[in-house]
């Protein structure tokens, strides 16, 4: 009987070895695989949002194509320098946006006359 457990216990240890290569090995490849993910990712992220909301997109071309070429270059640094010293103002701006083309409530159209006749 203590035949069989040290050979169970053998077994055992073999397997956790195997597990851990196999974690290493897994480990391996999701490090390899996480950058282009990424990327794939804010790419359906970027058509997502461009499918959600055309009326930017057809804006923003129609701006670019009005611009001439020096144009189109200064106003995309000072477009990409805003961005980044200014992002939360972008976002409150973003919200703001949101907020007026978002549909109202249906109870916040009632009045308080309304709702003491109830």
């Amino acid at each position: 009987m203590s035949n069989q457990l040290v050979e169970l216990a053998y077994r055992r240890k073999r397997l956790v070895q195997r597990i851990s290569e196999q974690r290493a090995d897994m480990l391996v490849l999701t490090q390899q695989w996480h950058k282009p993910l990424a990327l794939a990712d804010s790419g359906v992220k970027t058509f997502q949002v461009m499918r959600n909301h055309p009326a930017w997109v057809a804006g923003g071309l129609t701006a670019l194509l009005a611009w001439r070429r020096k144009g189109i270059v200064r106003l995309i640094k000072t477009g990409w320098r805003l961005a980044y010293l200014y992002p939360s103002a972008i976002l409150a701006g973003y919200k703001y946006l949101s907020a007026l083309t978002s549909p109202r409530d249906a109870k916040s159209d009632e009045t308080d006359d309304d709702l003491e006749n109830r």
